[in-house]
């Protein structure tokens, strides 16, 4: 066989349907003793009445679908919180997390400081302006330099 070739069988094969049953396939080449199908018969009937079974034992024991669904993802949640990555991850945030809260509080210290630094600024000069006032009034012309 050359480089490229292939043979005609597994040309046929490549597009021969995937879901065709193993009677099917069989059936085609060389015929199946009735023993074997017989038992492939009975073996699928003992299969669906297992699983009959096993659905009414499910069914006894409360556990529907969605229980099932539910238990597996909490199953699922707890296998990812105990990986490697996920407590890297949790860490790495946490660390972030406190990092943020300290700057978030020095920047609001800092803020607080800087508006209660104007505020008594104001108040300041407010008070200063009055006294002012208050003194040029009752000191019969003596000359009083305002600063504001």
């Amino acid at each position: 066989m050359e480089c490229g070739e292939c043979p005609r069988s597994v040309f046929l094969n490549f597009f021969e349907p995937r879901h065709t049953s193993f009677i099917e396939k069989k059936s085609r080449g060389t015929p199946l003793s009735e023993n074997v199908e017989e038992e492939i018969s009975t073996l699928r009937q003992v299969l669906s009445a297992k699983e009959r079974h096993a659905t009414e034992l499910k069914r006894k024991l409360g556990l529907s679908p969605l229980n099932e669904f539910k238990q597996n993802l909490t199953k699922s949640w707890q296998d990812v919180q105990t990986s490697n990555a996920y407590k890297k991850t949790q860490e790495t945030l946490s660390q972030a997390g406190q990092k943020t809260s300290a700057a978030l509080t020095t920047m609001g210290s800092a803020i607080s400081r800087k508006l209660g630094d104007m505020r008594y600024g104001v108040q300041q000069r407010a008070a200063d302006c009055l006294l002012l006032r208050l003194l040029a009034s009752h000191s019969n012309g003596l000359a009083i330099s305002r600063r504001f």
